[in-house]
């Protein structure tokens, strides 16, 4: 419970990390989080990209990033702004 408390916490602040994947096929960007700090998202990146290559993903990068929650967490390229 206090670790939920202080995720929410970390992420109004913006300091929360999230795991940002960009996959080629389908031509999307995933966002999973957000974690306390890199340690537990390393511990919960290898799960997300196991499921995307499941599910037939290719072309698959994840970097983790410090920010507040993403406006979209699953955005196909074509939706993004240039």
């Amino acid at each position: 419970m206090l670790k939920n408390a202080l995720t929410s916490l970390w992420e109004g602040l913006g300091l929360a990390t999230w795991i940002e994947v960009t996959t080629s096929k389908p031509a999307c960007t995933y966002y999973f989080g957000p974690f306390l700090n890199e340690a537990e998202a390393e511990q919960h990146k290898e799960g997300y990209l196991a499921d995307l290559k499941a599910e037939g993903a290719e072309g698959i990068q994840a970097v983790l990033k410090q920010c507040r929650k993403p406006d979209c967490l699953t955005v196909e390229r074509s939706e993004m702004r240039v």
